[in-house]
């Protein structure tokens, strides 16, 4: 199949990429907002309300897409990390959407594959935070399972397994890149959320 590079094209391309983008740095702000308090809950309200716009659209129009975020949401579920309202709202959104709307057509293989990569990603971001909060002196680490606690951190089984399944013809290329696209942002949001820059703001906020 040839790709039809056009400008519109292009620029729908580049607005699907940027949904994925806002999802994944929203998710992270949620999460930090009633977590860490990093952002206040007003914040994290306010940012849902685009974002469940987003996710509704990307799962209705986009079967992949559908794959892939209710991967990511039942994951989520199942190792219980919906534990606030915003998140909770967002997989009922996501339950009713893929329950009621007939042309949610779901490729249930991507589905499942990228569920389990979704649940072994939150259970190895587990063992990997357990680690940190129990620092272990340099002289006794072993530097095997410090490499694996370091990529654990970062949950790298849901865009192993996207690259895998685009290599396969099972996920298109632009989902691929998206996928990455809001690994990114959720990740870069949690490095400028826990910068000292951004913490002495808040605090100083809090004054």
């Amino acid at each position: 199949m040839v790709y039809d590079i056009t400008p519109a094209q292009l620029l729908a391309d580049g607005f699907f990429i940027l949904g994925y983008a806002f999802l994944g740095a929203a998710i992270k702000i949620i999460d930090e907002a009633y977590d860490t308090s990093s952002y206040k809950k007003e914040t994290a309200a306010i940012i849902a309300v685009p974002a469940a716009m987003i996710l509704a659209a990307l799962i209705v129009s986009d079967p992949p897409s559908a794959a892939i975020l209710l991967a990511i949401a039942f994951a989520a579920a199942a190792t219980h990390k919906l534990d606030n309202v915003v998140f909770q709202s967002l997989l009922m959104l996501s339950l009713a959407i893929t329950a009621f709307y007939p042309k949610t057509t779901m490729p249930w293989l991507p589905f499942a594959v990228l569920t389990i990569a979704a649940i072994v990603d939150e259970y190895g971001n587990d063992w990997s935070d357990r680690r940190r909060k129990k620092p272990i002196p340099n002289t006794q680490q072993n530097p095997l399972v410090q490499t694996l606690d370091e990529a654990l951190h970062y949950r790298p089984l849901i865009p192993v397994t996207a690259i895998m399944l685009a290599a396969t013809g099972m996920l298109p290329i632009l989902n691929l890149v998206a996928t990455f696209a809001l690994d990114l942002t959720y990740h870069t949001t949690q490095k400028i959320t826990h910068t000292p820059t951004a913490k002495k703001h808040r605090k100083l906020q809090q004054t």
